[in-house]
């Protein structure tokens, strides 16, 4: 049996075994003097001094088992794995019962001092709570600059751990990086990323990305630590195990036995979602991968699939996603009863993305996040936000922040040639996005997304090596390139 089930099922034990006690020690108090009078009148051997000092000793012990086992069977199912009471305490009160609070005192973490092993930017952080001390895990660019791409930038990835007591105030491991590049020969040598953490049996599971930069394959590796510091590299997991994926999130579902590995794989943009599933941490077979849809969003991307289960169902954060640094995401929440077909709750949880979700206890969560126009972008840090309530309840929680404007675009669809290339189809969306298509009224895995920012008639699009500026007066839209000669189309 698993040390998590053995103790769920003492404490659900324990509120019976106390009332039982309580019952039996009110019958003691309501015979006892009916009992005494026979005893005399039986001429039993034991005196009513002696029956004094047995419940004296009785009482005694009831004094201290009674309260004990009353405190156990009314005390919390979840005492946040050792967490100080003063705490939990703090933690609550920073939290919310209207959904997830940002941090007053963001970010929790920063990039690091020049030439250290995070000086360049943060990102795809994954958190476990063990023995009352919050582990962060995080992947760490030591290098980073304006640039959209550079190979030898992202060859400075490796990943970083942190550590704190109550959530808010983090000490950057000493020995970091904890998990470093590979050997020249081996598959993870340009640079090792996008960690995911578990805490199981006394062991610190890990499974990352390896690779990339100016090496094109890459694949996806597990390693294990005893004391979250010193990782031990288990190689290349799984069979099939294919370059372009990451973004990878396990849950172990002890209904089934099996744990689900939910991941993007690039190639397959814009539905790069998918699941494997695997009863080992390394088993997975990923030539037989289920896709995974998420019904209610027309975002033409959802990346960071980020997944808990409890009693409710199966839960997703993930984000709206457009390159190159995902300057309008959100985090959004979706539920699901099987964690295979899925449907969108709510679009609208934190302003940011790829975030990770913390069960401190069972009305209390922190989300640790990524912010808005920070995707792989230099100085990029790692946020905190709190909420009270069940997840399920998330579907009806109003965002903490107000809502832009619906824009006069948003809906239409107009083609536009820039410069000598061929006419372009932009697809105006809600929520700030505009699909490229180089198809009317075609949206394929071959064209890309943007997002475009519109106050009152001026206009602003930006995405992946695409900067255009422009006006919309209703019924004809002026674009522009910096540098180059104005367009205009109707619509």
């Amino acid at each position: 049996m698993r040390t998590g089930a053995f103790s769920v099922l003492i404490r659900k034990l324990l509120p019976l075994l106390g009332k039982i006690i309580l019952c039996l020690r009110r019958i003691w108090i309501y015979f006892y003097p009916y009992l005494v009078a026979d005893m005399i009148n039986y001429r039993i051997a034991y005196t009513t001094k002696q029956f004094a000092a047995m419940w004296k000793r009785v009482s005694r012990i009831n004094a201290v088992l009674i309260p004990a086992l009353l405190s156990l069977a009314c005390s919390r199912p979840d005492q946040s794995n050792g967490l100080a009471s003063s705490v939990l305490e703090h933690l609550e009160q920073l939290g919310s019962t209207e959904g997830f609070k940002p941090y007053e005192g963001n970010p929790i973490l920063a990039t690091g001092p020049e030439g250290s092993f995070d000086a360049g930017a943060l990102g795809s952080m994954s958190i476990v709570l063990v023995d009352g001390v919050f582990h962060l895990y995080y992947e760490t660019w030591g290098v980073r600059s304006d640039a959209e791409w550079d190979a030898s930038e992202y060859e400075s990835l490796t990943i970083g751990h942190a550590s704190s007591k109550d959530g808010l105030n983090w000490i950057k491991d000493p020995e970091n990086p904890v998990l470093d590049h590979g050997g020249e020969a081996d598959f993870d040598h340009t640079g090792v990323w996008d960690p995911y953490v578990m805490y199981e049996d006394g062991i610190f599971k890990m499974w990352y990305g390896g690779g990339g930069g100016s090496q094109p394959n890459f694949g996806w590796a597990y390693a294990t630590s005893s004391d979250g510091t010193h990782f031990e590299k288990q190689g290349l997991i799984g069979i099939g195990n294919p370059t372009g994926v990451e973004d990878c999130h396990v849950v172990f579902d002890k209904a089934s036995g099996l744990y689900y590995m939910y991941y993007w794989y690039g190639w397959d943009e814009p539905e790069g979602l998918y699941l494997v599933t695997s009863p080992t941490e390394t088993g997975f077979n990923f030539n037989n991968k289920i896709p995974i849809r998420i019904s209610g969003d027309s975002s033409y991307m959802k990346k960071f699939g980020h997944v808990l289960r409890d009693e409710d169902g199966w839960h997703m954060f993930y984000s709206n996603f457009v390159q190159p640094h995902c300057p309008n995401s959100f985090v959004r929440y979706a539920f699901s009863e099987d964690g295979i077909r899925w449907e969108a709750k709510n679009r609208r949880l934190v302003r940011g993305h790829d975030s990770e979700v913390l069960k401190v206890t069972n009305d209390l969560y922190m989300m640790f996040s990524s912010p808005q126009n920070g995707f792989d972008r230099v100085d990029c840090d790692i946020r905190l936000s709190l909420y009270h309530g069940t997840l399920k309840e998330l579907a009806t929680k109003p965002p903490y922040f107000e809502l832009p404007p619906e824009g006069s675009l948003a809906g239409k669809k107009i083609t536009l040639a820039l410069g000598e290339e061929e006419p372009l189809t932009f697809h105006f969306k809600p929520e700030g996005e505009v699909i490229l298509s180089e198809e009317w009224n075609k949206e394929d895995p071959y064209t890309f997304n943007a997002y475009y920012i519109q106050n009152e008639e001026h206009l602003r699009i930006l995405g992946e090596g695409i900067d255009l500026e422009g006006n919309y007066d209703g019924g004809t839209l002026h674009l522009w390139e910096p540098d180059k000669e104005s367009k205009e189309t109707n619509n």
